[in-house]
């Protein structure tokens, strides 16, 4: 019989829930754009953003008050949010 993974089992690494202020910055964006990141982990984030239309697909990820920088890419978008994956894993 085959088991049912809920969304914490398919998940590779453990995230830490989190609520702060982030930064998209993209060659092919002029502008800067602000995102919330709501979880972490040694492979991707959760991002929540106004318009998930304006978010590239690839991008570097900027957490000025904690000085994190990664670069991005995007594997799936809701209408708030978006999930990434981290091209290199940073360390957190």
């Amino acid at each position: 019989m085959m088991k049912l993974l809920n969304q914490a089992d398919r998940r590779g690494t453990p995230r830490i829930n989190l609520y702060i202020d982030g930064t998209i910055k993209s060659s092919e964006t002029y502008e800067p754009i602000s995102c919330i990141v709501r979880n972490i982990s040694q492979t991707g984030v959760t991002l929540y953003v106004e318009n998930v239309d304006d978010v590239p697909d690839s991008f570097r990820l900027h957490l000025e008050h904690e000085g994190f920088s990664a670069e991005c890419i995007v594997v799936w978008r809701s209408k708030t949010q978006v999930g990434v994956v981290f091209e290199s894993a940073p360390n957190l």
